[in-house]
């Protein structure tokens, strides 16, 4: 039991409303979470990987083209004769995936289309040599 915040009177615990009354009822509010106290610090952040966006070059060109000419074909081809390892994985999906597209619009063999196509992108780039400034630069920096 609790009592009336205005008559005194002892009301129910869950009364909003006091019955004799008739004064709403104030419930009593958490407590505020305490500030963490400020030591006027610098907050440090970790740093950041240097990201850049190295244009494609020479024969990534050649690999790029010859991936997305396959990949139009039969999405996966592209992937094989670029040498991703999932490009068989590839191939094999491709299967149902035609399959459920003739009966909605093709967009399963399109989405699977741009995935291909990333993965073998990601591929490219994740196994780029380096340009021959950059092997020279390199070397003058030992």
């Amino acid at each position: 039991m609790k009592y009336c915040t205005n008559c005194g009177k002892q009301i129910s615990l869950s009364a909003t409303f006091c019955e004799h009354c008739g004064s709403r009822q104030l419930t009593a509010r958490p407590p505020a979470p305490q500030q963490p106290e400020v030591t006027g610090r610098p907050l440090k952040l970790p740093s950041l990987p240097d990201v850049t966006f190295k244009a494609p070059q020479g024969s990534e060109i050649l690999k790029i083209g010859l991936m997305v000419f396959l990949n139009v074909l039969w999405c996966g081809l592209g992937n094989v004769a670029i040498g991703d390892k999932n490009g068989w994985t590839y191939v094999l999906l491709n299967i149902p995936i035609l399959i459920a597209s003739f009966f909605t619009f093709f967009i399963p063999s399109i989405a699977f289309f741009f995935v291909c196509w990333f993965q073998g992108w990601q591929h490219i780039v994740s196994h780029r040599m380096p340009s021959f400034w950059e092997r020279v630069r390199a070397s003058e920096g030992k």
